[in-house]
């Protein structure tokens, strides 16, 4: 199962998304945005954590052609509990970011794109209790603030009962 943080619009209208944020997002090209600036901050309740390992940005280029990228990047998690582009996952991003351009001046009108991160959650102990929360915020440029994306969601609205209850139990 695979926990979509999506960065740029994906979340279910029924969920409390951050008007101000989606704003700024709708006005932020990822193929032109530095990404070493972003980093997805997510507050998890008591008893989920995510994955070692399954962090990660996609980036997702269609042409009439078919596919031209599809690609996943590792975020890594940093001193201050971000998730992060680092080292070779981030020069990999930015020399897929110049080839989508290429791929967008070529085709315009038929090309399309989604960008976004995600995570497998696990649980720790018997799991989250049933009225959990979550927030999820996102910095877009470098050294800016953390913009609330996603704040104080009761995590059955992101994961039903049924899909928590079914996860895998963290390693350490």
């Amino acid at each position: 199962m695979r926990a979509l943080i999506p960065c740029f619009l994906i979340l279910s209208a029924c969920l409390p998304i951050n008007p101000v944020t989606a704003i700024r997002l709708a006005t932020t090209n990822p193929l032109e945005a530095d990404p070493g600036d972003f980093a997805v901050q997510v507050t998890l309740p008591d008893g989920i954590g995510v994955t070692p390992g399954t962090a990660e940005l996609a980036l997702s280029v269609e042409t009439p052609d078919g596919p031209g990228i599809d690609a996943t990047y590792p975020l890594t998690q940093d001193s201050s509990g971000a998730w992060r582009l680092q080292g070779d996952a981030l020069d990999r991003m930015r020399a897929d970011q110049v080839t989508a351009m290429r791929l967008e001046d070529a085709d315009p009108d038929g090309t399309s794109g989604s960008f976004g991160a995600g995570f497998t959650p696990c649980t720790h102990g018997a799991g989250p209790d049933a009225d959990a929360r979550t927030s999820i915020s996102l910095q877009i440029t470098s050294g800016g603030d953390f913009l609330p994306l996603l704040n104080d969601a009761m995590i059955h609205e992101l994961y039903p009962a049924d899909l928590v209850s079914a996860l895998q139990p963290c390693r350490s």
